[in-house]
């Protein structure tokens, strides 16, 4: 035996047993360089491989076209369609003549002047074309020729599904019942060029959930175009639940020894629950969870709770340093709360099921509304009034700053954020004050359009309130929960 190898010999029979032990686990931990480390996957390839199931092929570098928010608008509205994207990578519109200048851009709203007849209007900032917006329909484009590429039937869905009554018109169709590898499901369908794009991204944003939080959607099982160039959406149809809406309408029915405060506690501690993990987990924002959309199954019979969010043409998502939306109208997607804010989802949900419970369970539901409801709503607010009214300091130490150094890029940036917030701010002061000059959230609401008011909440998404992100609410339920035991 040579030298070398009797001191290798040597120093293996001294080395103590446990240090061996301990090299043992280490190489035993150490992923093998051949056949098994190729099973540990990235989350883009994770979401490549369902992606290839759902779509027929990856998704996640026609993500790559996607740019980020930015702060100017186009002169496009997202109402006309995008029809394609010439050799320049120019959005050609489907009204192309339908242009205008931005004459006021501030807050909530700008105002606009048509090109080809000089009439002035006011617009939602949502309603206007960025480069973001723009860039996320030629994502949907993309994806779009792709799978035209790729037709194949859905006879065999089809046939046994049934239309929603009500549902049929030019823009797309909506079928229950179908069924897909021994599964119910839902179909949505499309033959509109703008609602074609409208159902791609949010089945893009659906397939990213199910593979960031999958105990809270349904399975995405199908997204392709059949042989008459029709769109068809084909995802999991829950069965086993009910809308929240549905279950609350029904609490009023429960035997009289039901306890219906404490099962509305444990909704809404689930439906906090759900949010907190979508918007860690996923960087995920509903941005239309009414009561509806939100499906709920209560702790009953040996179950656990459980929450599902559906429909998500609304919604908004992170991935990486991706940012991916459906734009709407209601939405500004240059705001700072852009895919982060923590309140939206909660103050819609609550929006719709502070009515519900309040008219159907006024007596059984006293604990709840009075301890809960009631509290929640107060110091909501509270806190919009004290943060609308601390906007001017801000805006006038970004303007003098800017004032100070013009070229400075960031310096710019932040005045013109701090100068959306101030009168952003005064629109909702404007909105939420009554006639004797009293702040309330109520005369928020009265003050729209009778067609409107259910638009109150979602533009009170321009800002993120503290008071009404789940944890926040969270807090308050498990505060009081005794109270609902009583």
């Amino acid at each position: 035996m040579s030298a070398l190898k009797r001191k290798r010999a040597d120093n293996k029979s001294i080395a103590p047993k446990n240090q061996q032990r301990l090299r043992r686990r280490v190489g035993a931990a150490r992923p093998f360089r051949g056949g098994a480390a190729r099973r540990f996957k990235t989350p883009d390839q994770r979401i490549d491989e369902i992606a290839t199931r759902v779509f027929g092929f990856a998704i996640t570098p026609h993500l790559r076209v996607v740019v980020p928010p930015t702060q100017d608008l186009s002169t496009f509205t997202i109402a006309n369609a995008i029809t394609a994207f010439d050799d320049n990578g120019q959005p050609i519109f489907a009204r192309p003549k339908h242009e205008f200048d931005i004459v006021n851009d501030n807050g909530l709203y700008v105002d606009i002047v048509w090109k080809t007849n000089s009439k002035r209007h006011t617009f939602l900032r949502g309603a206007i074309q960025t480069a973001h917006t723009i860039s996320l329909y030629k994502l949907a484009i993309n994806i779009l020729k792709k799978l035209r590429n790729r037709r194949q039937s859905h006879d065999d869905i089809r046939s046994s599904a049934t239309l929603l009554s009500g549902r049929e018109h030019k823009n797309g169709q909506l079928y229950l019942n179908g069924t897909l590898g021994g599964k119910k499901v839902v179909l949505k369908t499309a033959r509109h060029h703008k609602t074609q794009l409208t159902y791609i991204l949010e089945a893009v944003i659906h397939l990213l959930l199910m593979c960031k939080a999958p105990s809270y959607v349904p399975e995405l099982m199908r997204v392709s175009i059949d042989t008459s160039d029709q769109l068809v959406i084909c995802s999991e149809q829950i069965m086993d639940m009910s809308s929240a809406f549905s279950w609350i309408s029904t609490l009023k029915n429960r035997p009289l020894r039901t306890n219906v405060n404490l099962k509305l506690w444990h909704m809404l501690k689930s439906f906090c629950n759900g949010l907190h993990q979508l918007q860690t987990r996923a960087g995920f924002t509903h941005r239309d969870s009414h009561s509806n959309n939100v499906y709920y199954m209560d702790p009953s019979r040996g179950r656990d709770a459980k929450i599902t969010f559906i429909d998500f043409d609304f919604s908004s998502i992170r991935h990486g340093n991706t940012k991916i939306c459906v734009p709407q109208v209601l939405y500004d997607t240059s705001r700072e709360s852009y895919t982060q804010n923590k309140s939206v989802d909660m103050c819609i949900f609550l929006f719709t099921v502070n009515g519900t419970i309040t008219k159907t369970l006024a007596a059984r539901g006293q604990k709840f509304i009075a301890h809960i409801l009631t509290p929640l709503m107060t110091q909501y607010q509270i806190e919009v009034r004290k943060k609308l009214l601390k906007t001017e300091r801000p805006f006038r130490e970004a303007k003098l700053a800017h004032e100070a150094s013009p070229e400075n890029q960031e310096l710019k940036r932040r005045f013109i954020i701090a100068k959306r917030k101030k009168y952003a701010a005064l629109d909702i002061i404007s909105l939420c004050t009554g006639n004797g000059g009293r702040f309330s959230l109520t005369n928020g609401i009265r003050n729209l359009p009778k067609e409107k008011q259910l638009e109150f909440p979602y533009l009170m998404g321009f800002f993120e309130w503290k008071s009404m992100t789940p944890l926040s609410v969270m807090k308050l339920l498990d505060q009081n929960y005794n109270l609902m035991k009583a």
